[in-house]
């Protein structure tokens, strides 16, 4: 357990690192540091790795709803079962 709650602290302080690394880019932009142009460029070149992804990624067009409450319900009954002690 000690483990995971490492890992959590290891994945919160790069979610951190991204928001003020977004932040400072996001008042470059405010501070017109950036061309038009290349902003749109920067979003045109998103846009084509995100629909390449899409392309090549095998996750379904729409999610298995049944299969989705299914597993809500067994993690909640080994939750309950677990916590009922």
């Amino acid at each position: 357990m000690q483990y995971c709650r490492k890992g959590r602290y290891f994945f919160k302080w790069i979610f951190i690192d991204k928001q003020v690394t977004k932040s400072y880019f996001l008042l470059r932009i405010k501070n017109g540091q950036f061309a038009y142009e290349d902003l749109l460029q920067m979003v045109e070149e998103k846009l084509e790795r995100i629909n390449l992804l899409y392309q090549q990624s095998g996750l379904p067009d729409a999610p298995d709803v049944h299969k989705a409450e299914n597993i809500l319900v067994q993690i909640r009954e080994s939750f309950y079962n677990y916590n009922a002690f």
